[in-house]
């Protein structure tokens, strides 16, 4: 998760993903933690740029490092529009698509998941918050679940 430019162009040209972890840069990122401490200030400039491989046109997945980072999708989403480096910082949109339509993709699974489309199985989240507008993404609670097509209220 610390990359060059030319590391992510050779990225780009080879067709190659990239599995992060965005809660990685919440724990350990900013002026006193661990990337500086371990990698120094121009280094750790480097780490978690996601807009950059974003805007590269990168297969960009989010996920967890669980038990060392939480579970809670919407926390690593929240954490990929929060990154400490404010030019890699993604859109909440952005964010939401790479924990799920590329997931998807990267696993080979885009023709069922991923997506809400028709054919596809519904799998989601109702939000108490519209997502894309919100402050504090880790912190909209959960109204419902859709699992395989039927609501269950939580």
């Amino acid at each position: 998760e610390l990359t060059s430019d030319e590391m992510l162009d050779r990225m780009a040209k080879a067709n190659v993903s990239a599995a992060m972890q965005p809660m990685f840069d919440r724990l350990w990122a900013g002026k006193n933690g661990l990337y500086v401490k371990r990698l120094g200030i121009n280094r750790t400039s480097r780490t978690n740029r996601l807009a950059s491989i974003y805007k590269r046109g990168i297969i960009l997945t989010g996920g967890s490092d669980w038990y060392i980072t939480d579970l809670n999708a919407l926390k690593g989403i929240d954490a990929a529009t929060r990154i400490h480096n404010e030019k890699e910082q993604l859109t909440p949109y952005q964010a939401i698509e790479i924990y799920t339509k590329n997931a998807a993709i990267l696993s080979g699974d885009q023709d069922r998941f991923g997506t809400i489309e028709k054919g596809k199985l519904a799998n989601f989240v109702c939000l108490k918050e519209n997502i894309l507008e919100s402050k504090s993404i880790k912190d909209i609670p959960i109204y419902s679940l859709v699992m395989k097509g039927e609501q269950k209220l939580i």
